[in-house]
C-alpha cells in the first residue's frame, strides 16, 4: 500500500496526530524555532530540515542563505525509504505552502505518478520540488 501524502502548516503539524503509521518531515526556517509535534504511539519518525524557502539566491546573499541542496533531498529520501510501514508522510513547514507543499508534491509523483493536486491548492517550492525526485531517481529504486 502507498502512502497517503500530506502538506500542513506549522500550527497545523503542532495539532495533528494521526491513527496509522505515519512519519514527519518538518522544516523550519534558520533561526526559527523547531515545531513541537505531539506525542503520538503511531509516529514513527520526525526528520527536521533548517532552510530558507527560496528557489534561488542573489549573488549579493548566498553567504547568508541557506539553500534546499541534493543532501537534504539524499536525507528526505533515506528518510522516507527507512519507514515503509507509514501510511501517511506528513510535510509541514511554517506556512504550509511552498516547502512543504514541494516535498508533497514530489513524493506523490514519486509513489502515485500525479502532483497535479498539490500544484493546484498550493504553490510548491520548484528547487525542494526537483531536489527531492532527483534524490529519488539517483537511487533508482522503485517506490
Amino acid at each position: 500500500m502507498k502512502p497517503r501524502i500530506i502538506f500542513l502548516s506549522q500550527d497545523a503539524a503542532e495539532r495533528f496526530t494521526a491513527r496509522v503509521p505515519y512519519i514527519v518531515i518538518s522544516m523550519t526556517t534558520p533561526g526559527s524555532s523547531d515545531a513541537r509535534l505531539p506525542r503520538s504511539p503511531f509516529r514513527r519518525g520526525v526528520l527536521r530540515l533548517s532552510f530558507h524557502d527560496l528557489d534561488k539566491c542573489p549573488a549579493s546573499l548566498r553567504d547568508r542563505v541557506e539553500l534546499f541542496t541534493p543532501l537534504r533531498g539524499d536525507k528526505v529520501v533515506k528518510f522516507v525509504r527507512l519507514h515503509p510501514e507509514a501510511r501517511l508522510i506528513v510535510a509541514h513547514c511554517e506556512a504550509g505552502i511552498s516547502r512543504s507543499a514541494g516535498v508533497a508534491a514530489a513524493l506523490a509523483k514519486v509513489f502515485h505518478g500525479d502532483d497535479s493536486d498539490y500544484f493546484r491548492r498550493a504553490c510548491p517550492n520548484r528547487r525542494v520540488y526537483r531536489e527531492v525526485l532527483r534524490a529519488w531517481r539517483r537511487r533508482r529504486e522503485p517506490a
